[in-house]
C-alpha cells in the first residue's frame, strides 16, 4: 500500500512540479530568444546607416559631376558637328575640275624641251599654230589628226587683235606658273622662256589655243603643255595640248609609227609638216614606241589579205611560218579596215623562209611572206589592241 501511495504521489508531483518547470525552460533554449535577438543583429541598423553614407555621397556627385558634363557634351559635340562638313570631301570635290586640268605640265612631251610663253619669240603676231593634240594611253601616246586629201594637224592663226572665244575660260588654271620653273632652267638643247610669264599676250595665246581645242572636242578640259617653233615655216609653232580621250568623229587617232616612219594612215599620206616636226625633234619619238598594223586572214586562194572593219583578228596557220596573228604594216587590199597598235616582244627579223628555222613569239617578216610587204607575226592577243 505504501508503495502504491508513493507511486501515486510521485506521479502527481511529477505532473505538478517536476516536469512542468522543465517544459517551461525549454522555450528558453529554443531559438525563440535567438530569433528575438536576430532582428537586433539583422541588417536593419546597417541598412539605416547605408543610406546615411550613400546619400551624402550620391547627392553631391550626381548634380556636380553629371549635370555639368551633360551640359558640356552638347558644347563639345556641336562645334565638332559644325566642323565636320569642313573636313568632309565636299570642299575637296570642288577643285576636281582644276585637278583634271592638271596644274602641272604633262610629262610628255618633256617640258624642258618646250617653250611656254609666246613672247619668247621675236614675232608675236599672225602666227600659224599647228595643234598637236594628244592623249597618253597606258603604254603609248596617241595623236589626233584631221583628214582631207592628207593627214594633217588642226591649225589656226593667232593674231593679237583676236578676242578670246570664251572670256576667262581655263585661264586661271593654265597660266599660273605652269612649268615655268623647269622651262627657265633648260636642259641640253631644251628651250628657256625669256621675259616675264605674266605678260597678257602669253595669257591670250594659251587661252586661244585651249578654246580652239574645246571646239574640236567639246566637253574636254584641254591642258596646254607648251610649243616648239616650226623652223621649216616661220612664223609658225607646234602647240602640244593634252586631252583625256577623243570624243569627235572628225579627228583620226594615230601613233608615231604611222606619222613618222610609215608616213601613211590607211591609204592617206601624212602631211610633210607632221613629218618635219618629228624629224627636227627626234626626242618626240622613242625606240620603245609601238608599231601599227592591219589584221590579216587568208582569202579563198590561201593568200594573205586584210580582214574587214569590225571583224576580229584570229590565228592564221601558214605552213612555212606557223600559227600566228598576222598584221601588215600597210593595207594589202583597198577596203575599210581597222588599225591596231602592236607590241612585239623581242622579235626576230626574217627576210627569207628557205633556210630559217623560226622559233620566236614575235616575228618581223620583211618581204619574206608577201613580196615588198612588211608584216608582224604575234603569238598572243595581248600583243595588240584596237586603235580607236
Amino acid at each position: 500500500m505504501y508503495s502504491n501511495k508513493n507511486n501515486h504521489l510521485i506521479k502527481r508531483m511529477a505532473q505538478r512540479g517536476g516536469i512542468e518547470p522543465l517544459m517551461q525552460q525549454q522555450p528558453l533554449t529554443q531559438p525563440e530568444p535567438s530569433m528575438q535577438q536576430q532582428p537586433l543583429t539583422q541588417p536593419e541598423p546597417s541598412m539605416q546607416q547605408q543610406p546615411l553614407t550613400q546619400q551624402p555621397s550620391m547627392q553631391p556627385e550626381p548634380p556636380l559631376s553629371q549635370q555639368p558634363l551633360m551640359q558640356q557634351q552638347p558644347l563639345t559635340q556641336q562645334p565638332s558637328m559644325q566642323q565636320q562638313p569642313l573636313t568632309q570631301p565636299e570642299p575637296s570635290m570642288q577643285p576636281v575640275p582644276l585637278m583634271q586640268q592638271q596644274p602641272e605640265p604633262p610629262t610628255y612631251p618633256n617640258p624642258d624641251y618646250l617653250y611656254h610663253n609666246i613672247t619668247s619669240q621675236d614675232i608675236h603676231d599672225n602666227i600659224k599654230v599647228y595643234v598637236c593634240l594628244y592623249s597618253i594611253e597606258q603604254s603609248y601616246n596617241k595623236y589626233y589628226m584631221t583628214a582631207s586629201s592628207t593627214i594633217q594637224m588642226p591649225t589656226f592663226t593667232f593674231t593679237q587683235g583676236q578676242e578670246s572665244l570664251t572670256q576667262g575660260q581655263g585661264q586661271e588654271s593654265l597660266t599660273q606658273g605652269q612649268g615655268q620653273e623647269s622651262l627657265t632652267q633648260g636642259q641640253q638643247g631644251g628651250y628657256a622662256d625669256s621675259g616675264n610669264s605674266g605678260d597678257p599676250l602669253d595669257t591670250m595665246f594659251i587661252q586661244k589655243c585651249t578654246e580652239f581645242v574645246s571646239q574640236l572636242v567639246p566637253g574636254q578640259q584641254p591642258v596646254y603643255a607648251g610649243y616648239i617653233p616650226n623652223i621649216a615655216e616661220a612664223p609658225s609653232v607646234f602647240v602640244f595640248i593634252k586631252i583625256l580621250a577623243n570624243v569627235s568623229d572628225a579627228l583620226i587617232p594615230c601613233i608615231s609609227n604611222e606619222l613618222f616612219y610609215l608616213k601613211k594612215v590607211t591609204t592617206l599620206d601624212v602631211d610633210p609638216t607632221i613629218n618635219a616636226m618629228f624629224s627636227n625633234n627626234k626626242w618626240l619619238v622613242s625606240a620603245s614606241d609601238p608599231f601599227s598594223g592591219y589584221a590579216c586572214t587568208k582569202d579563198a586562194n590561201g593568200n594573205l589579205t586584210n580582214i574587214r572593219q569590225g571583224e576580229e583578228p584570229d590565228l592564221v596557220d601558214i605552213e612555212t611560218v606557223g600559227s600566228f596573228y598576222y598584221f601588215s604594216f600597210l593595207p594589202l587590199a583597198e577596203m575599210q579596215m581597222d588599225r591596231y597598235v602592236l607590241f612585239p616582244q623581242e622579235y626576230i627579223c626574217v627576210k627569207t623562209l628557205s633556210d630559217t628555222d623560226i622559233d620566236a613569239n614575235s616575228i618581223y617578216l620583211d618581204g619574206a611572206l608577201v613580196p615588198g610587204k612588211q608584216l608582224f607575226a604575234l603569238t598572243m592577243p595581248t600583243q595588240f589592241t584596237l586603235l580607236q
